[in-house]
């Protein structure tokens, strides 16, 4: 009885999960939905959090109204203030700005949008909850569990998204350290009442020119500033070389004339993996005198790929495929030796643009159904085709292009059929 409670329920969740998928290739046809969801929904609702999250956190600290918002009574309020509400503020602009990377789909936008979430909602537990923070709380709990669960939809490196956030880091370090200077004024010599002031000595500081007009007083300011010079050069150098280092790595890859960079890829096809099977496809789609862009996990230095296109990374990420030139192939070959590999691929190009021809190889018979769900153009299974084959040459039967486009349609994507 167990056992059939168990097949039944198998066999109901398989239904369910084939209706999510029919229903979901449906709405992909007639709203592109993977141009723009999750992405877009996720970015968008991540900007009215971060700003509630920055104007509360301003007016806690300043101790002022809602009503209460000009710029001099913020300004009169400023050295008063108290500045338990910091976190909030900086999470908040930080959400603003990884909003941004979300429309990019950039996996660093989405780790910090978890870490802000998770932050906030770990010191707002923390602080106590107050009734009218009970629907903030909750609005940020539902993004933190839809970002954790569409993780696999925010794969690609953004250099404009990284430069965002690296911009954002170095700004709110530059403001927090004026602030806290400007708190501790009367610890300076001569010393400091306004803000002009504090940024000018935070940026002397920081940028280490110091050119002594202003010195702190006692050991616990100077303890302030030591501090204040091992952060903002940590901080600064790590910004700065988020979005630097990936356009030097560009710049050295043309240089020591890679041919990546260099090869206009279009009207291409693709080949991903290492085996037999990828180098025998490029060679007879070059042979009839089609480009071919190869795709290896790791470098190779066998002579057969230093006459070839190729580009080595993570098949899988699609900043890689777009590098490739995937958007302008004519299809694209997932025939490495690892099954997932290849329905990560698969999935990957249809994310990029559905009508790019797919083909997928199949190594283990027992993925295939998991393998087919992914919806490859072409699915092809050596070990079904060569059995095929092999029963037919000893019976006698021919083969022809009927029997050949029954095995190759084994997971077209068009009419989802499954004959081998």
């Amino acid at each position: 009885m167990l056992k059939e409670f168990w097949s039944r329920l198998g066999d109901r969740y398989e239904r369910l999960e084939a209706r999510y998928d029919a229903t979901r290739r449906v709405l992909e046809r007639q709203v592109r939905l993977n141009r723009w969801f999750p992405h877009v929904p996720l970015g968008l609702a991540l900007v009215p959090l971060g700003l509630i999250l920055s104007y509360r956190a301003t007016l806690s600290m300043l101790g002022v109204s809602a009503t209460s918002v000009e710029l001099e009574e913020l300004t009169r309020h400023l050295l008063g203030a108290h500045l338990g509400g910091l976190s909030d503020f900086v999470v908040g602009g930080l959400l603003i700005v990884t909003s941004f990377g979300l429309f990019l789909r950039a996996r660093l936008a989405w780790w910090l949008a978890i870490l802000g979430l998770g932050t906030s909602l770990v010191l707002n537990f923390s602080s106590g909850v107050q009734g009218a923070d009970g629907l903030v709380i909750a609005y940020r709990g539902f993004l933190l569990l839809a970002l954790l669960g569409t993780r696999s939809h925010f794969s690609a490196r953004s250099i404009p998204a990284q430069t965002a956030l690296g911009l954002y880091v170095i700004v709110m370090f530059v403001v927090c350290a004026a602030v806290f200077t400007l708190r501790r004024g009367t610890h300076f010599e001569p010393e400091i009442h306004d803000s002009a002031t504090a940024l000018y000595f935070v940026i002397m500081t920081v940028s280490t020119v110091g050119f002594g007009d202003i010195s702190p007083r006692d050991p616990e300011t100077r303890l302030f500033v030591l501090n204040m010079i091992v952060i903002g050069v940590l901080v600064i150098g790590s910004s700065v070389s988020m979005f630097l280092l990936p356009v030097i790595s560009h710049r050295l890859r043309l240089i020591l004339g890679n041919q990546e960079d260099l090869m206009n890829r279009q009207r291409h096809f693709i080949v991903i993996g290492d085996t037999s099977l990828a180098r025998n496809a490029a060679e007879e789609l070059e042979s009839r005198g089609q480009s071919v862009t190869l795709v290896l996990g790791a470098a190779d230095e066998d002579a057969f790929y230093k006459d070839h296109d190729v580009i080595i990374g993570d098949p899988t990420d699609l900043e890689v495929l777009r590098l490739a030139g995937a958007e302008k192939a004519r299809g694209i070959l997932a025939l490495s030796a690892d099954d997932a590999t290849n329905g990560f691929v698969v999935l990957g190009v249809n994310e990029i643009d559905q009508s790019i021809p797919t083909v997928a190889a199949l190594n283990d018979p027992k993925y295939r159904s998991r393998l087919e769900r992914t919806q490859p153009s072409i699915l092809l299974s050596l070990q079904v085709l060569g059995g095929q084959l092999l029963a037919m040459a000893l019976t006698g039967e021919r083969v022809d292009d009927g029997f050949l486009d029954s095995v190759l349609k084994i997971g077209n994507a068009s009419d989802g059929t499954s004959d081998s």
